[in-house]
């Protein structure tokens, strides 16, 4: 029991303490270019991967645009084995890659065929680029790009695209929606890693470029989806080079975060997509405001009260029985972590077995 409260309280959490982080604390802002609709319900967001941080910050922009509850990310394997935020995003059913497509295949085609059993919404975010541009991943980039006669790239990486076009072929026996490209930018500070941001490296401010492609206009076939991908990333590219020239993109239409929600360049509230206004949360991926309160402020505030009481509430309990509240606590956690995150395949992996039966026939249907 006492393992599944930091899980519980991290579920709690993280819908908000990123923009409780970035905007309030930091006061990062998070100007959005091209598309201002908001996600579908169903559908792949593909995005260029700069930094460790990308997804820590497009969660703003989920928070608005999408439904952080369907949101899923592919990431890499080792994030699974840490102690209860690994233990949540399992319980989350996100994807984690090893690296090895056989592998990846089977990962990704029994999360998503139990989404698509489950009929829930899912919101996919990939990274083609396989992982954050640096020195040693551009020089792999690179390489690739020679034996292959690619066009070599300055701001982003060669796409890998089997895994986005697996998924897509997955997700579209479900009714898959659309893909969303979005481009993602540092006009000034660049985190590279957490240590960075720790450290106090933080933008001023993010940049997003999206654009949205409806799932019946794109190529059928995962080979012309692949080509139609890369060649997104040869757009992106070339986006990328404006904006770092001109630290913005091209088109002047953004909207950004003033701590109240999102605005356009003018300062003029938008009402029309939902974004901001005095109205009551109706879906907990969107970001409303309770009264003049943004909502994200008053579930922080809430969060932290509950968090406070179940410490304070541990705190008692290990005045009165130190000894066994060791015993209580901290050797089931330590159980919890060496099956689920070093010797077990995972809390995920447990859920999926359940239900290998029902996969394995959706996966010939």
């Amino acid at each position: 029991m006492y393992v599944l409260i930091p899980i519980f309280l991290f579920f709690l959490l993280c819908q908000t303490c990123d923009q409780i982080l970035t905007e309030l604390l930091f006061g990062i802002r998070h100007r959005v270019f091209g598309y201002k609709g908001k996600f579908d319900p169903r559908c792949i967001m593909i995005m260029n991967h700069r930094c460790h941080l990308d997804w820590f910050f497009l969660w703003s922009v989920m928070a608005r645009k999408g439904d952080l509850t369907s949101w899923k990310a592919m990431m890499k394997t080792p994030i699974k084995r840490i102690p209860f935020f690994g233990w949540a995003m399992q319980c989350f059913m996100h994807i984690f890659l090893h690296r090895n497509w056989e592998q990846d295949k089977e990962e990704i085609s029994n999360k998503l065929h139990y989404m698509n059993l489950l009929k829930c919404p899912i919101q996919l975010l990939t990274f083609p680029d396989g992982g954050d541009l640096n020195f040693r991943s551009k020089s792999k980039s690179d390489q690739f790009a020679e034996k292959n006669n690619l066009q070599k790239y300055d701001y982003v990486l060669q796409p890998k695209t089997k895994g986005f076009t697996h998924s897509a072929a997955i997700l579209k026996k479900a009714g898959l929606d659309s893909i969303f490209d979005i481009t993602i930018a540092y006009p000034d500070a660049l985190p590279k890693t957490e240590v960075d941001f720790y450290n106090g490296v933080i933008p001023r401010e993010v940049n997003y470029y999206i654009e949205r492609f409806n799932i019946n206009d794109l190529p059928k076939t995962e080979i012309g989806l692949a080509e139609w991908c890369q060649e997104r990333w040869r757009i992106k590219e070339e986006r990328l080079r404006y904006f770092y020239q001109h630290r913005t993109f091209q088109e002047e239409s953004f909207l950004h975060s003033n701590g109240n929600g999102m605005t356009n360049g003018s300062h003029r509230k938008d009402m029309s997509n939902g974004w901001t206004g005095n109205s009551v949360l109706l879906n907990s991926g969107e970001l409303c405001t309770l009264g003049n309160i943004p909502f994200f402020t008053f579930h922080g505030l809430l969060s932290a009260v509950l968090l406070f009481a179940s410490l304070n509430s541990i705190l008692i309990f290990l005045s009165y029985h130190y000894f066994f509240a060791m015993i209580a606590i901290f050797i089931p956690c330590i159980a919890h972590w060496m099956y689920h995150g070093q010797i077990g395949s995972g809390l995920d992996q447990l859920e999926l077995q359940l239900v290998a039966e029902q996969i394995k026939q959706a996966k010939t249907s």
